[in-house]
Order: structure tokens, then C-alpha cells, then sequence
């Protein structure tokens, strides 16, 4: 989904809005980040993540499949007053949690243009390679406390004022030629 956004959704958006001026930019979370970015001296995965998330205000969107998300050991901030509520924060929770909790769960009476898209996973059942599966699969196997993270990370999402929730169901056509 996200290669197709970047690669179609977003060039015809933009062909759309050239006229307005507007030109929409994706940010996608996945990519970017450096070996300078991960190491112990560099600026670290989450926030580089975070700040990403404050260039790309006042939106932010979620596409959620049945994966969780990268749980670091720590979480590396810089002492910056809106990393604070990071100190606080139980260690253990995926990066995807934090980015979603600093784009809009931290703002439960502040209107935000928070968008979350979830996939149904039913589509995953019709997919017969298993290497092409397991992309898609739940990325703790076995482990029930965090697929109740992730089920509870939705659940907060779904009932935020200002976050509109979606699922939407979609069929696996193969790989992408993207």
C-alpha cells in the first residue's frame, strides 16, 4: 500500500492540487534512517521518527496491517521539552506505538487531523507462498501480550475524538512491480 501511495496516489494528488499551489509529500517512516542515524552516538530511530512526525503537522496517517512494529531496548531522545512525556513512558512499546502517541494519542482534546487505514488480515489467508506471507503476518509470533499491545494500540486509535479510523479489505495480487 504505501509503495503505491508513494508511486501513484501522490503524483496524481499532485497533478490534481498543481493549480492550488498544494503539493503533498509522503514521509514514509520505513525508510531513511542512516547507520549514523542508529548508532549510539547518532541521533537515534525514534526520534528521527518524532521529528518527522512535527514536519508533517498538522496530518497524520497510520496504515496498520498485523504487524506491531520494532520494539527498541531503549528509547534515545534528545532533553527536548516535547520528548518529555518519553521519560514517563513504559518501556517496551513499539516505535510504531510512540510515533502514534507523538503524532495524536499524547492529544486527546486537541483537534488533529489523525487518520488511521487498517487492513483486514483475511486477505492474508489467500496468499500460498510463504515467503510472500510472511511479510504480512504478525511480527511476534506466539507472543499474545504483544499482539494485545497492538490490539489495544488500535483500540485507542478507533476512539480518539480527532482520529478518523478506517479498515478497508484489499486482495494480494503478487508482488508489486514497484
Amino acid at each position: 500500500e504505501r509503495d503505491a501511495i508513494n508511486k501513484v496516489v501522490i503524483p496524481h494528488l499532485n497533478d490534481l492540487l498543481r493549480s492550488q499551489r498544494i503539493k503533498v509529500m509522503a514521509i514514509d517512516l520505513r525508510w531513511g534512517l542512516t547507520r549514523e542515524d542508529t548508532s549510539e552516538s547518532g541521533l537515534g530511530a525514534l526520534e528521527h521518527c518524532l521529528h518527522e512526525i512535527d514536519r508533517a503537522r498538522p496530518f497524520f496517517i497510520a496504515l496498520m496491517g498485523e504487524r506491531y512494529g520494532w520494539i527498541p531496548n531503549k528509547y534515545r531522545v534528545t532533553a527536548q521539552k516535547k520528548f518529555d512525556w518519553i521519560k514517563s513512558h513504559k518501556l517496551g512499546s513499539s516505535i510504531t506505538e510512540m510515533e502514534m502517541y507523538h503524532g495524536f494519542l499524547n492529544y486527546p482534546h486537541r483537534p488533529i487531523n489523525a487518520f488511521v487505514y487498517r487492513r483486514d488480515p483475511s486477505f492474508i489467508r489467500n496468499i500460498k507462498n510463504k515467503n510472500e506471507r510472511t511479510v504480512f503476518e504478525f511480527d511476534y509470533p506466539g507472543n499474545e501480550k504483544i499482539k494485545s499491545m497492538r490490539d489495544n494500540l488500535l483500540i485507542r486509535a478507533k476512539k480518539h475524538p480527532y482520529c478518523v479510523f478506517r479498515e478497508y479489505k484489499c486482495k494480494y495480487g503478487g508482488k508489486d512491480r514497484y
